[in-house]
This record gives C-alpha cells, structure tokens and sequence, in this order.
C-alpha cells in the first residue's frame, strides 16, 4: 500500500507498507463412524457402500480423496480395513480423517451378506431377488446395464471408480429394466470400476472392467 503527501510548494514524499494474507487455519474433514458388517462365501467378503466423508475450509477445498483403504462400494475382505482420506485447501494445507470396516463372518438377517462370486445382496422378504448384468464386461465404448426385481418404485444406478468417486448416476425404472452406459468419454479411464443398483433398501454391486483402445 503506497500513500503519497503534497506541500503547498508541490513537493511530494511517498510511503508505503505491506499487507500479506495468510492461509494458516487447515481444513476440516469428517468421516463416517466404523463400519462392521457380516461377510459370506468362500472368502467371506462384503460390498460396504458408505457415505464419502466431508470436508471444508475457512477458504476453499481443492480435494478431497481417499488416500488408502477402498471405496464406497468396494469388497472389502475378512478383518478390519482401515480407509484414510485426506482433504487439501488451496494454499496446500492438509487434514486427514480415518475410519474402519470391519467383516466377520456369520451371517444374520439384519446384516449385510454378499455373495463373493456374484457381489449381490440378497432379499430378506418375499420379493424377488434384485440382480444386474453388465454386458460386454470388460467394455471399451458401451455397457448395457440390465436389471431385475424392480418394485414399482424402481431404484439408482451409481458408478464409482476404485477412490470411491461417483463417476456417473441415473434412475432406473421396473417398466424400462436397462440403461446404456458410455464408457468411452474422458471420465472413464481404463481400469476397475464398482457398478451400483440400490432399490427399496436393497444392493447390487458388480464389478466393471473399462478397456481403453
């Protein structure tokens, strides 16, 4: 800042001095409470879906990412994984939240049970079991998303990569049970992406396979 002071005769002297802005408060990032669900099949595996933590700043976020650990619906294997994210502000400055998932094995009605082999939840009433193909898995341009067991209500498809980011999401209706999915936009790079159809509070996870020509 520059200040300038003139005598009556014209003559002038300026000053100045400076004012420097800094960032020294660090983000803040929450994460959801431990997880702990019952596993099945021969290696006693569980898709876990949660909700990404959140983050925020006296300035701004620039991201926020899972550092280690897997994603939203992942498998997650026998045991305790431990999923550490971390969040950066724009002048650098960093903060990290942790939490777990546990799987044990034994499985009861009101707890997650996953098939390994098929990554599919199966219904504790009397609907029809809810089930997704992906076809061609691996892709290179389009998939074809195909369900079964919609209610009335039908039920979202979310696509999340293996950093448990949402990629792509879209409504699927009982009367119009699939839904093209393009895999060849920038968005998608090559790699293991997780497939998910939630409906009624039911779950279907699949693995997808994108390969870039």
């Amino acid at each position: 800042v520059v200040w300038k002071a003139t005598d009556g005769a014209g003559l002038t002297k300026t000053c100045s001095f400076t004012v420097t802005v800094t960032d020294a408060q660090l983000p803040t990032i929450t994460c959801p409470a431990n997880i702990a669900v019952t596993g099945s099949g021969p290696s006693c595996n569980a898709v876990v879906a949660y909700a990404n933590p959140t983050a925020t700043d006296n300035c701004a976020i620039t991201s926020n990412y899972l550092l280690s650990g897997l994603g939203s619906g992942a498998q997650f294997s026998q045991g305790v994984t431990t999923n550490i994210w971390k969040a950066t502000d724009n002048s650098g400055l960093t903060a990290t939240c942790a939490f777990t998932v546990t799987v044990s094995c034994g499985a009861t009605s009101e707890q997650l049970a996953v098939r390994s082999e098929q990554l599919t939840v199966p219904t504790t009433d009397n609907r029809q079991m809810l089930a997704m193909n992906l076809a061609p898995n691996p892709a290179t341009t389009q998939v074809q998303v195909m369900v079964e067991g919609l209610g009335e209500n039908g039920g979202e498809i979310t696509v999340l990569d293996a950093q448990g980011r949402m990629v792509w999401q879209q409504s699927v209706l009982a009367q119009h049970p699939a839904v093209t999915l393009d895999v060849s936009g920038g968005e998608f790079a090559a790699g293991v992406y997780f497939v998910t159809l939630r409906a009624e509070g039911r779950l279907v996870t699949k693995r997808l396979i994108v390969a870039k020509l």
